[in-house]
């Protein structure tokens, strides 16, 4: 993946904004991971 780098500050903005997004999806993604691994554990 090649990292551009932003010309103004509008597009580093939008990058960073990509990013976190990207971070938050990750997060979200590993807490609904871990609850249903412990719903699953609690009915067996």
């Amino acid at each position: 993946m090649a990292q551009q780098d932003p010309k103004t500050g509008k597009e580093m903005q939008q990058m960073s904004r990509k990013r976190n997004l990207w971070v938050l999806g990750l997060i979200f993604g590993f807490a609904v991971l871990i609850y249903l691994v412990t719903i699953l554990r609690m009915e067996g």
